[in-house]
C-alpha cells in the first residue's frame, strides 16, 4: 500500500500506528517532549504497540485535527477525548511534528499535554 507523508502522519496520529510501521526509517528519533527520547524502529513500534492495547480500552474522539503541510514535514494539531471503562472523562491536546525523508518517517517531536479530568 502506498501512502503519501501526508496520510501516514494522519493515521499515526489517529492511533491507526500499524498501518504506519512500513514507513517508519530503521534509525527514527522519536522526542516526546518532556518525557522520553526514543531511537529505532523496533522501540517506536513497541511503544506503539502498548499505546494500542490501552486505547483499546476507552473510547476517542477527535475535537480537533488540524494537519499542516510542507516538502518533508507534516504537523499535527489536535484535541483528543477519552472516555475510559469507568465513565472518567479527559482532554489531552497534542501536536505532533513529522520529518520525513523519501517517504520514510524519520523523526517525530511530540508534544502532549492533559487539559483536564471529567467524571
Amino acid at each position: 500500500m502506498e501512502l503519501t507523508i501526508k496520510q501516514i502522519a494522519e493515521a499515526f496520529s489517529n492511533h491507526n500506528f500499524e498501518i504506519t510501521y512500513p514507513f517508519i526509517s530503521d534509525n527514527i528519533q522519536w522526542n516526546m517532549v518532556g518525557g522520553e527520547h526514543m531511537l529505532g524502529k523496533e522501540t517506536v513500534i513497541k511503544t506503539c504497540e502498548q499505546s494500542a492495547s490501552y486505547l483499546k480500552t476507552v473510547e476517542t474522539t477527535f475535537s480537533k485535527f488540524l494537519v499542516l503541510e510542507t516538502d518533508n514535514y507534516i504537523t499535527v494539531d489536535s484535541i483528543s477525548d477519552y472516555i475510559d471503562q469507568n465513565n472518567e472523562k479527559s482532554r489531552v491536546a497534542s501536536c505532533d511534528i513529522y520529518k520525513f525523508d523519501n517517504g520514510q518517517m524519520i523523526e517525530i517531536t511530540s508534544y502532549c499535554i492533559e487539559l483536564g479530568k471529567e467524571n
